[in-house]
């Protein structure tokens, strides 16, 4: 080696360096931006940037111009490289220099003050944690992507018609299966007698439909008894229209009294009840310039800017029930106005165009009042919606017990006028004609009225009445910004010989958390008068709940308080006093305490009850006293249903006789079956979300649980997949819907997969032979639609994606730089499939080819890359040295950094080693001759902040333990000996301050004394001159020298992972896990010892990092240790 300064080649090197930076702005995105640094400045990559924050673009590279526009269609930008000018509309023109604005291979790159002068895009590198960061006023494009997806997210949370996903498991009927049991056992203790009672009720499937009943029973010492009741059997057909339900046993009729009876019923009315009824046009005209925000019960779901024409308009959804309408309009003077609407729509309001039937035939199960036997039954009505205002219903019904009963025919028109008012008109001209109107005002204030005249007597008629009117107000008002309610309600009946009137006026207000209320009631037979009778009531009530604040005591906090009392008018005296208590103890129960004082009886009852809800059952434990007389009673209820799929019994506090339920299994499919199998495990993490109410139990064998769900609905489902531990493991389905089936527990299993992993290369081929692509953007995407990503290519142009999901992909190369490349690909789109394995599909050699666009063919792809493939493997029987390689970085100025990194966490000293044939510089330390020694220190760094460190194995210790990286150094001076040298290197630490390398030149038998290794020749230069002026003595000469031309090499390595540590009977254990799980390829090769697996053959370092973390997932014991065998590239 030869490092004097008369033997020494100067060249110039290219002062620019690839800053490989991690961009993420505001947790929109991750990615790896590839800057260039030269002389204190940063270059960012124009297109590459504008793609990432989707900003338009257009490439010219013929022309050298970029293209596109900003923030606003109209607001266009250029920027020209031939001209080194860049104009923005709504900025001007701007001119920069040649070293600003650079064209490189594969971009356009920009100074970093460009695009923050021009666009106020003001982007910062954080060079100690390669960081690239973004601040700037304007919303971007991105921003504003996300803020639209994040709309529609909450509108469709907002959605009145639910959306559901796709339907994977319908209604599955069997001949008999499942079972619900709710039950309620009850003792009641006093000093005379015991009493107890019980009520049973039983649900199941029975030929493809849901039966259920009950049985009450009571016991004592003299007297028992026993009942069945409402036995039914019900077939329901979702998707037919013309007949949902039938119904046999014991049912209701659907009449102008509903009564109980036995026999069948049918109907088209749907099994979930109708939810959206119509639209509503709200529109009008405000000042132009104009917002309007449409609420939608109190939810923002619509909003327009109103233009030059000064009009609005919005469709608005109709609920059944209440939809409450408010138009939030703001000025562009700065006001605010608002306008509210309520509009009812009863469930007996049909649809325009919808129709509906009930018809019932059989035994009523009770004698009508003024028979003395059963009746028989047959009754049928029809509906119409003749428009949104208007529906129409005709019915008729028939009872066999009367001699003089005929058929009633009678109909019921329903109208809704001026949008808020309802009114019904309903007219049986046998037994009565009634009429009726209501409203509710936007300020919830309402009234309604109803008035009946009857035609006679009869079962319609049972209390003789001749006409009845009834009535109701509510006011809502404040005085002195106190909220108080008023309601007067009263009834009016004409009978002979005495009319009868009702009438109540109940006022209430809340104070915070006080709520108080103040009623009078009063029943008048006669002639109607204001003076209190004899049935008059005066009514005080009040109700607080104390706080949770520190300083009130304990047993206090979260208390309802309530009072009230009772005074008879009529009679001037008081009625009744109760005082009330209660709060929540034990988590789950519930503790309450009454008092009451009956003043007419002259006696005292006092109550104390305490609730717990069990997981399993309800516990309602009460004591009483009443006239001295004591007594307690104990009521346990629950439910007890039987999943007959996973022959399980489940218990539950609350009642599920008439509900669903189901059972969901997340398991992972080892055998690829698509079913659950024995040998698949179960995955143990509540991790499904469902689209209703319900309550949700866990099984000790991994079977999720939803209950309380209704009957026959459609329910939405989706796979949380954060809540998986795993996060390799993919659901089959993400999002679902299943129709449930009623009284029973429905069984849904959901298989997991191990998610993919794709490896290839990206190669460069023209006139000169292979090249290697760095720094290539490919698009991932699936063929659906529903997943894309996209990969940077590594220093050596391979690259590899993990946790993609199974499916079709495509793979593409990004156009903009193959219109910089000015090349196309062999293929133009690379296809292919991720299986749904188990163990995870593995999609390996992927090789896409970029070639020159007047290329016709590429070389075969098809052999082994020369990367891989080794002619001289290193053996353990051959003498070794060994260093931990703790990173490599694309620029010596970023491995010099990581250096001062380790060597403050570990101390020893780092050293750099250049790769020419990557381009890349490692830290590693000194060398060692002892495995044992480097697997020790392997396992002090593989916790660190780097990454992932590996072990270099080599046969040349020669270069180990110093920095052998190209650059420029300052020879300080040459001594014969060591010691002298030494000596030497000693004086001008102490007196420049500069460390000092000291190296030992062979050919010329002297050791050289020199400066640190600088990348930049420009700092070489000033330290030279530095030292000229402080020399350490008069005949100090100082030569700048060129250094790691000659001595550096090009390195080539095999790639291995070696598992430590392993227990003797473990090691096969885990050698076949191994290879079942697939974590490795087939052509790799795995070799065990008593305690270790060695496997190489390994294609890339890409891929050794992806094994390598599978293992630390999978190995409960050992260590896993990636090996670097290195060769001296030839």
């Amino acid at each position: 080696m030869e490092h004097s300064p008369s033997s020494s080649k100067l060249h110039e090197l290219p002062t620019e360096q690839e800053v490989f930076l991690s961009f993420n702005y505001r947790n929109l995105f991750e990615k790896v931006i590839i800057a260039y640094y030269e002389d204190g400045k940063y270059y960012l990559p124009l297109s590459e940037i504008f793609n990432t924050l989707k900003i338009p673009y257009e490439v010219n590279t013929s022309r050298l111009t970029m293209n596109g526009s900003y923030l606003e269609p109209e607001n266009s930008y250029r920027f020209d490289f031939a001209n080194y000018t860049v104009s923005l509309d709504s900025r001007g023109s701007f001119s920069y220099t040649s070293s600003q604005m650079l064209v490189k291979e594969m971009d356009f790159y920009v100074e970093l003050e460009v695009l923050s002068e021009v666009f106020n895009l003001n982007f910062t590198v954080d060079l100690n944690n390669l960081l690239l960061q973004l601040q700037t006023p304007e919303v971007l494009p991105i921003v504003r992507e996300q803020e639209r997806a994040e709309r529609r997210r909450k509108a469709e949370l907002q959605e009145v018609q639910q959306n559901f996903y796709p339907l994977e498991y319908d209604r599955d009927r069997d001949l008999l299966g499942g079972g619900f049991l709710d039950y309620s056992l009850s003792a009641n203790l006093n000093e005379s007698i015991n009493f107890y009672t019980y009520n049973f009720d039983l649900g199941t499937e029975v030929l493809g439909g849901d039966l259920q009943g009950s049985a009450f029973g009571s016991y004592s010492e003299d007297y028992s008894n026993f009942t069945t009741n409402n036995l039914r059997w019900r077939y329901v057909m979702r998707n037919n229209r013309n007949l949902t339900q039938i119904f046999a046993g014991q049912t209701n009729s659907d009449g102008l009294i509903n009564r109980n009876f036995t026999g069948i019923r049918l109907t088209n009315e749907p099994i979930e009840p109708r939810f959206l009824y119509d639209s509503y046009e709200i529109e009008g005209r405000v000042e132009a310039g104009s917002e309007v925000e449409l609420y939608y019960n109190n939810n923002l779901y619509d909003y327009k800017r109103v233009t030059d024409t000064g009009q609005y308009r919005f469709l608005a959804p109709l609920t059944y029930g209440t939809s409450r309408l408010r138009l939030r309009i703001y000025g562009p003077d700065g006001s605010i106005t608002e306008r509210e609407e309520r509009i009812q729509i009863p469930f007996s309001f049909l649809p325009k165009g919808e129709f509906s039937y009930h018809l019932n035939a059989g035994r009523l199960n009770n004698a009508i009042f003024g028979s003395g036997s059963e009746s028989n039954i047959v009754q049928g009505d029809f509906a119409y919606g003749i428009s949104s205002w208007l529906t129409q219903k005709a019915g008729i019904e028939y009872f066999n017990e009367f001699s003089d009963q005929t058929p009633l025919i009678y109909s019921s028109t329903s109208a809704r006028v001026l949008d808020e008012y309802l009114f019904n008109l309903d007219i049986a001209p046998n037994a009565f004609y009634r009429i009726s109107g209501n409203v509710v005002y936007p300020n919830s204030a309402s009234w309604g009225i109803n008035y009946t005249y009857f035609t006679g007597r009869g079962i319609y008629n049972p209390l003789g009445y001749e006409s009845e009117v009834s009535g109701n107000v509510f006011v809502p008002f404040r005085l002195s910004e106190i909220p108080f309610n008023l309601r007067v309600t009263g009834n009016y009946a004409v009978k002979e010989p005495l009319d009868n009137s009702t009438y109540t006026i109940d006022l209430n207000s809340r104070i915070n958390r006080l709520n108080l209320r103040l009623s009078y009631r009063d029943r008048e037979f006669g002639r109607f008068n204001l003076s209190p009778g004899t049935n008059s009531s005066l009514a005080a009530s009040a109700t607080y709940l104390v706080s949770r604040k520190p300083e009130i005591p304990w047993y206090l906090q979260n208390t309802f308080i309530s009072g009230s009392l009772e005074y008879n008018p009529g009679l001037s005296t008081f009625e009744e006093a109760e005082l009330q208590a209660s709060r929540s103890v034990f988590d789950k129960g519930r503790l309450q305490a009454s008092f009451s004082r009956n003043f007419l009886g002259n006696f005292s009852y006092i109550n104390v009850g305490l609730t717990i809800d069990f997981n399993s059952f309800r516990s309602t434990s009460t004591a009483r006293n009443i006239r001295r007389e004591s007594s307690f009673t104990q009521n346990i209820r629950g439910s007890v249903g039987f999943d007959d799929f996973n022959n399980d019994v489940v218990l539950s506090n609350r009642q599920q006789v008439g509900r669903s339920a189901t059972s969901l299994r997340l398991y992972v499919d080892s055998n690829n079956s698509g079913s659950f199998d024995e040998g698949d495990d179960v995955i143990n993490d509540e991790a499904v979300r469902i689209g209703k109410a319900g309550v949700t139990t866990s099984s000790k064998n991994g079977i999720l649980r939803f209950s309380q769900l209704q009957a026959y609905h459609r329910v939405n489902m989706e796979i949380n997949e954060s809540a998986i531990k795993n996060p390799l493991l993919i659901p089959q389905i993400d999002q679902f819907s299943i129709v449930t089936d009623p009284n029973q527990y429905k069984p849904i299993n959901i298989p997991f997969y191990v998610s993919g992993v794709i490896e290839g290369r990206v190669r460069r081929l023209n006139t000169n032979g292979e090249q290697t692509a760095p720094g290539i953007r490919l698009y991932l995407r699936s063929e659906d639609g529903d997943f894309e990503r996209e990969i940077q290519t590594f220093s050596d142009g391979s690259f590899y994606a993990y946790e993609v999901p199974p499916g079709n992909y495509s793979l593409q190369v990004d156009s903009t730089q193959l219109q910089f490349l000015d090349a196309r690909t062999e293929p133009e789109i690379l296809s292919f499939e991720v299986e749904s394995l188990a163990e995870g599909d593995f999609v390996e050699d992927l090789r896409i080819n970029i070639v020159p666009k007047t290329a016709t063919s590429s070389p075969d792809t098809s052999k082994t890359d020369p990367e891989t493939t080794q002619e001289n493997p290193i053996t353990e029987k051959q003498d070794l040295f060994y260093q931990i390689q703790m990173a490599s970085y694309a620029t010596a100025s970023f491995t010099l950094q990581a250096v001062e990194w380790a060597e403050e966490l570990f101390p020893e000293a780092f050293y750099i080693r250049y790769n020419p044939n990557a381009n890349l510089y490692g830290v590693r330390t000194a060398v060692m001759t002892d495995k044992k020694r480097a697997l020790q220190k392997y396992a002090q760094f593989k916790e660190s902040r780097f990454n992932e460190p590996a072990i270099v194995v080599s046969r040349d210790s020669a270069g180990s333990s110093r920095n052998l990286y190209p650059g420029y150094a300052v020879l300080f001076g040459t001594l014969k000996t060591q010691a002298k040298a030494e000596d030497y290197a000693q004086q001008v630490a102490q007196i420049t301050g500069y460390e000092s390398e000291i190296e030992f030149i062979e050919s010329d038998t002297i050791y050289s004394v020199r400066s640190k290794t600088f990348e930049n020749r420009d700092d070489a230069v000033a330290v030279a001159q530095d030292l000229y002026r402080r020399s350490i003595s008069s005949e100090s000469k100082f030569s700048l020298v060129r250094v790691g031309e000659n001595e550096i090499s090009g390195l080539r390595f095999e790639y291995a992972i070696e598992v430590t540590g392993l227990s003797g009977n473990t090691v096969r254990e885990y050698q076949n896990l191994i290879r079942d799980r697939r974590i490795i390829p087939e052509s790799t090769r795995m070799e065990i010892t008593d305690s270790t697996i060695r496997i190489e053959g390994i294609s890339s370092w890409s891929r050794t990092v992806q094994t390598k973390r599978q293992l630390d997932r999978l190995l409960k014991e050992g260590m896993p240790v990636i090996f670097l065998k290195q060769y001296n590239a030839e």
